[in-house]
C-alpha cells in the first residue's frame, strides 16, 4: 500500500509544528527574574538624607528560582554582598514572588556603581537595567549622603 502525497505532507507538517511548539514551551519555562531598585530617604528635623538603596528581585518566570544574593560592579571589579539581615539567603522565590533588601552601604557610593543585580544558586545573574541605574544616580545627587558611621 502506497502512501499518497497528502498523507505524507500532513505528517511532516504535524511533526514540524509539534517541534516548534515544544521548543517554544521550553523557552517559556526558563527561570526569569526582574530586578528593580529605589532610593530610601530618611527625614528628621526637616532635613532629608539618602540612607538606603533598596534592591528588589521578582520572579517573573514560571519556575522556582533560588536567589543567592546581591552583587554590584564598580568598574570591572564585581562585589558579592553577604546579606545576613532579617532574611536568610539563599531565598527561594516561587513564580510572582518578590524579595526586597535594604542596603545601607550602597547609597553612599551609588555614583561609582556600574551594575546592580542578583545571582542565583545555578550561577545565573540578572541585572538592573542601565537606564534605571542612571535614574537612581541622578536622583541621589539631589540629597546629602547618610552618615555611615552610625
Amino acid at each position: 500500500m502506497e502512501v499518497d502525497w497528502w498523507t505524507r505532507g500532513t505528517a511532516i507538517y504535524g511533526a514540524v509544528l509539534a517541534t516548534v511548539v515544544g521548543i517554544s514551551q521550553l523557552l517559556k519555562d526558563r527561570a526569569k527574574v526582574s530586578v528593580g531598585a529605589m532610593l530610601e530617604l530618611l527625614t528628621d528635623a526637616g532635613s532629608t538624607r539618602l540612607e538606603f538603596l533598596v534592591v528588589k528581585a521578582t520572579n517573573v518566570g514560571r519556575r522556582t528560582v533560588t536567589i543567592k544574593g546581591i552583587f554590584t560592579c564598580e568598574g570591572k571589579s564585581k562585589r558579592y554582598w553577604e546579606l545576613s539581615s532579617v532574611r536568610k539567603f539563599p531565598k527561594m522565590l516561587e513564580p510572582t514572588e518578590e524579595i526586597a533588601e535594604r542596603m545601607k552601604g550602597l547609597a553612599a557610593i551609588i555614583e561609582k556603581i556600574t551594575t546592580v543585580g542578583v545571582h542565583d544558586t545555578e550561577g545565573r545573574e540578572w541585572r538592573l537595567p542601565r537606564k534605571r541605574l542612571n535614574q537612581l544616580k541622578k536622583a541621589a545627587k539631589a540629597y546629602p549622603q547618610a552618615d555611615l558611621t552610625r
